[in-house]
């Protein structure tokens, strides 16, 4: 089963360790990896544009609204798609590479104003098209496993039902 890892990251340079670190002594293929930061997306499809590269992912619309944010206030979002028995591995080079603990982001931003991601009505999709599907029968959701990982690199489950 495909996993999502994803981790921020507080400078390019940084994002670009782990990338260069999966490449080479992980053999984890760049077509797998994703960029994610202010400047622009590095993920192949960025002439889609910011929410429509971000649908590429296999993560929930609510990680999607709180990975913006963070883009926005200047991070970097390194996702990496792979098999089940390479997560453990991952989620240590993210850390030891300096992911950025969102959970404390979160709770920081929280106190300052910022809201949480809120699902639209049904029939009504989501602010700046989040809800949309990439594709016609490539729907790109997940589920975030609650037990693997902490809030400086999470791991998520792909969910393959069409939305």
């Amino acid at each position: 089963m495909t996993r999502t890892i994803t981790g921020l990251f507080s400078t390019r340079g940084a994002a670009e360790s782990v990338i260069h670190h999966l490449m080479s002594h992980d053999s984890i293929d760049r077509s797998h990896i994703t960029l994610h930061g202010p400047d622009k997306a590095d993920d192949g499809y960025e002439h889609d544009g910011f929410w429509t590269s971000m649908l590429h992912l296999f993560i929930p619309d609510s990680a999607r609204h709180a990975y913006a944010e963070a883009i926005r206030r200047g991070s970097y979002l390194v996702a990496v798609e792979l098999p089940e028995d390479k997560v453990d591995h991952v989620l240590s080079v993210f850390t030891s590479h300096g992911a950025v603990d969102l959970d404390s982001l979160l709770a920081r931003w929280r106190a300052e104003g910022w809201k949480d991601y809120v699902p639209p009505a049904a029939g009504t999709g989501a602010p700046g098209g989040m809800a949309s599907s990439p594709g016609a029968g490539q729907p790109r959701s997940g589920q975030r496993e609650p037990d693997v990982g902490d809030g400086r690199a999470r791991s998520y489950i792909a969910d393959t039902t069409p939305r």
